[in-house]
Parts: structure tokens; sequence; C-alpha cells
């Protein structure tokens, strides 16, 4: 029988609960007090990289970040590989020495801010892949292919718009990079 009486008195307290918080207002600001600050604008900033290699795609990346206006990010995705220093195998190497990695994979920084109605990006992206592993008797450290790019741009808020092309001359791939900022706040 408690459990009705526990039941009726929590329908009764709880529209006063939620109705306390929406019923709520500001009170007026004293004369000469300036306005709060006005929050700044939020942007969903879409970065998809085409790849296309002999004529045909091969891989369509997409990466996605909100931004405020005037403030940054970054994005790593991909592959932590070990590198080897004065002949040291890095993998095997013996107990309490450091290994040392590089990135690989895509790597982006981009900052955002508006202005006259146009979306500045500034960016900063690379693109890298894993070398194959190197022959037991090769000497030589594998090379790591990479293009790299610094793009300081104005796009239509809302608009894919293509901010970059690149090619790789080792192997050959050529790479699209699409932006697209769209207002969320």
């Amino acid at each position: 029988m408690q459990v009705g009486f526990g039941r009726r008195a929590l329908m009764a307290i709880l529209p006063l609960a939620i109705g306390s918080g929406i019923a709520q207002e500001r009170p007026p600001a004293a004369p000469g007090t300036p306005d709060p600050p006005t929050p700044a604008a939020v942007y969903r900033v879409a970065l998809v990289i085409h790849e296309m290699g002999d004529e045909t795609a091969v891989k369509t990346r997409r990466f996605m970040m909100l931004l405020q206006d005037g403030g940054s990010g970054s994005i790593r995705a991909g592959t932590r590989f070990p590198i080897s220093r004065a002949g040291v195998d890095v993998v095997h190497h013996p107990a309490g020495t450091s290994s040392q990695y590089m990135d690989t994979g895509v790597i982006i920084e981009c900052k955002l801010r508006e202005r006259e109605g146009q979306v500045v990006l500034t960016a900063d992206i690379e693109i890298s892949s894993t070398p194959s592993p190197p022959k037991a008797a090769d000497s030589v450290p594998p090379s790591i292919p990479a293009v790299r790019s610094r793009i300081d741009t104005a796009v239509q808020p809302g608009k894919p718009t293509t901010i970059v092309s690149l090619e790789d001359p080792v192997t050959g791939h050529h790479f699209d990079v699409e932006a697209n900022a769209v207002k969320v706040r």
C-alpha cells in the first residue's frame, strides 16, 4: 500500500520540479550593465579525402570535427610505425632502451574563423603510408611515401569545396581533399 502512496507523491511532485526550471526568468539587467557575451559560432567541419590510383578510386576517408569560431582541432588516424635508430632494431631492442615511432596515415591540423559570411580554414594535412617491412639483408631504412600541404582558404558555409589536390610522385596516387563547414550554432 505504501507503494501506491509513494507513486502518487512522486506524480504530484514531479510536475512541480520540472515546471520550476521552465518557469524561471532572468531578472532584468541593471542599467549600464553590458549584455552577456554571445557564444561563438560552432561549425561541423567535414573533410573528405578521395584517393585515386591509375584513374580508379582507391579509397575515400571521411573525418569530422566541431570547431568554434577562432578555434582549432586535430585528427591523427593511422599507424605508429617503429623506426630504428643508430643501427638498433627497435622492435627487438634490449630491455631498458626506448623505442622511437613515426605516425603514418592521415594527420590533420585545422583552424577556423568566420569572416564576411565565409568560413576561413587554415589546415595542415599530411597523408602517408606504412612502408613495406625491410628485407633481412637490407641495410637501408625504408622510405615512407607522404604528401603534405598547408592550406589557408575561405569556403562558402554548407557547400562542399575541393581545397587541395595532391599527387604523390612516388606512388602516382592522386589525393583530392574536400571541405564542408556547416554552422550548427
